[in-house]
């Protein structure tokens, strides 16, 4: 809903060079996490940020990611008793 969108604001040209940077920026951080991660043998996303950042870090990065997964089941159940009634 928001690529259509911001598409009308900016033109498809631009639009489309913006999400193209962008696409790009996503790919790039993506490979530098993938080359850390294999250098360092680590296989866990959670401690790849324990590995560079501590575990201050690693525990803040759980509480995110596990509040995030419990919004998740919470609007799901949401959306699903609404549209059942």
């Amino acid at each position: 809903m928001a690529l259509p969108y911001s598409l009308t604001k900016t033109g498809i040209i631009l639009g489309i060079l913006v999400f193209l940077i962008a696409s790009f920026c996503v790919y790039w951080t993506t490979q530098l996490l993938v080359e850390v991660a294999f250098n360092e043998k680590i296989i866990d996303y959670s401690e790849l940020i324990e590995k560079l950042y501590g575990r201050k870090h690693k525990i803040t990065y759980d509480v995110i990611n596990l509040l995030v997964n419990f919004g998740s089941i919470v609007v799901y159940q949401q959306i699903s008793i609404f549209t059942l009634h």
